[in-house]
């Protein structure tokens, strides 16, 4: 009938109504006075069921059966179903879906897509007024807007933005809060450049040396830097003697020798190091919809003694990679925006200062992977699902034979 459900820390009661879901912060993480609203709720419910009241169409069904006292509730008074917003949706869908089903940064970016629908399709405009002609005019006045690198803003971000607003548009069908599906087919996006295959440090270098180039034109060709053996290796030994906590190093060579994404490395535990069979079980979130799946990658000779050598001085708890947090004096698992300050910390004042972010590691991986020569399915199998559109990025790093083929033509 109703429950408590706890979000890092924080209790809210769930409950239903009529067929309906409602969920509501108590705000509070006191369990004793998180279980004396539930009851409150229990019997408000029972009240309800019994036909003694009903919730009044102006009241808020979670609130008003918080308040506890319902001597002043309308007999048999309907509640009309109201359309909601764009936000209210995204509210609704967040209070709704299960706990830890989507990565932190997936929330948070879905979050900035919300932002950018309300904004130019707008904030009162409630779902049943959204039609095909609404969403073609936010494509239209989104493309036009500042993107990265002094470009306007890609087809992909535009469509990763709709694709947000369609999840959450067939999860408010679900809630029969909307009837008619989402209005998206035959939408027109403007023509769109493919992204530039992984480049070498030199190659990026010989391009700049060039001249004419914007300094965002610049930033985007180190966007597409891979880096090759010798230079992860370089970058590696930088971090070993200028990162400022122990934790850095073994993150980035588990990221360097595996090709693991940065919240992947975040989320493995202790359990997933397999030292007999040197292999890493890496956990994953993104491969299979709906489903927490799992890869094995051998681990790399290399880093089997940086994991033994890190693990003599673990501060402890399940996850492999953690930190003490500050004045708890207590390890802690350690967050995205802290992963993103580590890295910073360990390239920062160097030349290494251009790598962007821990999906170097991951990029440079896959690329010296295919230049020497591994078979592309197995690349895939350790790195997870790979688009074609990634695939072909480091596609021509390839050993491949074209070069003799072409010479059979024209002889």
């Amino acid at each position: 009938m109703a429950h408590l459900e706890s979000r890092n820390g924080w209790y809210r009661v769930v409950f239903r109504l009529n067929g309906e879901r409602f969920s509501k912060s108590l705000n509070t993480t006191c369990k004793r006075s998180a279980d004396a609203c539930l009851a409150k709720v229990i019997d408000n419910l029972h009240r309800l069921k019994l036909g003694l009241v009903t919730v009044p169409a102006s009241s808020d069904p979670a609130t008003f059966l918080l308040g506890g006292d319902l001597s002043k509730a309308t007999q048999n008074e309907p509640r009309p179903r109201k359309s909601v917003t764009i936000k209210q949706s995204w509210r609704t869908f967040l209070d709704t879906i299960p706990e830890n089903s989507l990565e932190e940064s997936t929330l948070s970016g879905m979050n900035t897509h919300v932002e950018h629908l309300a904004r130019l399709i707008g904030r009162k405009v409630t779902l049943c007024k959204i039609d095909k002609p609404t969403l073609q005019g936010y494509i239209d006045q989104r493309a036009k807007e500042q993107g990265r690198y002094g470009k306007t803003v890609s087809v992909q971000t535009i469509k990763k933005e709709l694709r947000t607003f369609s999840t959450i548009w067939g999860w408010m069908i679900d809630q029969k809060k909307v009837q008619l599906p989402f209005p998206n087919k035959k939408l027109r996006y403007p023509k769109y450049e493919e992204q530039p295959p992984f480049q070498t440090w030199q190659q990026i270098e010989t391009r700049i040396k060039r001249g004419g180039l914007t300094k965002h034109q610049i930033n985007e060709l180190w966007d597409s830097l891979f880096l090759n053996v010798r230079q992860v290796e370089a970058a590696l030994s930088h971090a070993r003697t200028h990162a400022r906590r122990d934790v850095i190093y073994p993150m980035l060579c588990f990221a360097a020798y595996t090709g693991a994404r940065r919240s992947e490395i975040l989320r493995s535990e202790l359990d997933d190091l397999d030292f007999e069979s040197s292999t890493i079980t890496i956990r994953e979130k993104k491969r299979i919809k709906g489903k927490l799946s799992t890869r094995r990658v051998p681990m790399q000779p290399r880093l089997v003694g940086i994991l033994k050598e890190w693990l003599a001085i673990h501060p402890g708890t399940k996850f492999t990679f953690a930190t003490i947090r500050w004045r708890a004096n207590s390890p802690t698992q350690i967050s995205n925006d802290q992963a993103s300050n580590f890295f910073e910390m360990a390239f920062v004042r160097s030349k290494w200062a251009v790598l962007y972010g821990w999906h170097i590691f991951r990029h440079s991986f896959c690329s010296n992977c295919a230049a020497a020569g591994i078979e592309q399915r197995i690349i895939n199998q350790w790195v997870g699902h790979q688009t074609e559109e990634m695939v072909r990025r480091y596609r021509h790093l390839f050993p491949t034979n074209e070069l003799q083929e072409i010479q059979k033509v024209f002889v």
